[in-house]
């Protein structure tokens, strides 16, 4: 079955829209005096700074790479800084993803800071190494091993989908190649 291009991209439209109403229905689970607090970290807030660790440490993991190419490092200043505008990323979906994200810089920046400093100390068996952000996260503590984001999560079913979508069409084709193989033993 052929799906007309409109209603693939509006499918794709469907998706998109409905992650920021994923994310929100998530923070509505529990109420926003509780999200700074450290001691009880409900699970969609662990996806949701999950998820916000792997998007800052991608964009983190090429500014270090471009400073460790070059022989350069900031200043603690300087990390700390870029380490505080992390939340302004376009990849991040604005509203609530962007309050958590705020949350997650505020619980993980100096440990953070720390990490990323090792990757330009001689001393440190992360000198000059690449950030890999889910590898990043898990160390932090942010992620747990085999976690998966929204994102990953959205990708995972999409790619299903067109999987599904390809084995409908082989089907098909599979079923109208027998009909035709039919049609020409009864001719003979």
């Amino acid at each position: 079955m052929f799906l007309p291009s409109r209603f693939q991209s509006s499918h794709i439209l469907r998706w998109k829209s409905a992650v920021p109403r994923l994310l929100c229905l998530l923070l509505a689970l529990f109420p926003s005096s509780s999200r700074v607090s450290a001691a009880a970290v409900s699970p969609a807030q662990k996806m949701l700074h999950c998820e916000a660790c792997k998007t800052i440490s991608a964009a983190l993991s090429k500014d270090v790479k471009t400073l460790v190419e070059a022989e350069k490092m900031w200043t603690q200043k300087d990390l700390l800084g870029r380490i505080d505008i992390s939340c302004m990323d376009p990849n991040l979906p604005s509203g609530a993803m962007q309050e958590m994200c705020s949350d997650f810089i505020e619980k993980y920046r100096q440990v953070i800071a720390k990490e990323v400093a090792k990757r330009w100390d001689e001393n440190a068996d992360e000198f000059e190494e690449g950030i890999v952000p889910g590898q990043f996260c898990f160390a932090l503590g942010a992620c747990q091993e085999k976690h998966e984001t929204i994102n990953e999560m959205i990708q995972k079913s999409n790619k299903k989908e067109k999987d599904l979508k390809e084995e409908r069409e082989e089907k098909a084709r599979a079923s109208k190649r027998r009909k035709n193989s039919k049609g020409k033993g009864e001719d003979l």
